[in-house]
């Protein structure tokens, strides 16, 4: 059983590096965001924190320092060598959850 459970994870995170937003829109959101990425507030109703991929430039943005990708079940790392953190949670089980470490531009 853990050797099912080790290959279902394994065949998550190559289909994560696989997958690709469907739409312009789509590839704004924090989802895809990268090492590297840069992310500017972008309040919706009922999730006045959100974030999405915008210009480095853009004052108030953050670079992302690290992104950790869990199931649902897995505890999300800690980020402390971050000055942010960026968590989505979901129902999508090809990103059930993730964390980005951010920097302030």
């Amino acid at each position: 059983m853990a050797g099912q459970s080790h290959q279902l994870k394994v065949d998550r995170a190559a289909a994560r590096a696989k997958a690709t937003p469907s739409s312009p829109t789509d590839a704004k959101r924090a989802r895809w965001a990268r090492v590297g990425s840069c992310l500017v507030k972008a309040p919706v109703p009922q999730h006045e924190d959100n974030m999405e991929i915008g210009s480095c430039g853009t004052k108030g943005s953050y670079t992302v320092l690290a992104r950790h990708d869990v199931d649902r079940d897995e505890a999300l790392p800690d980020c402390s060598n971050a000055d942010a953190v960026y968590t989505e949670q979901s129902k999508d089980d090809l990103f059930p959850q993730f964390n980005l470490c951010l920097k302030k531009n």
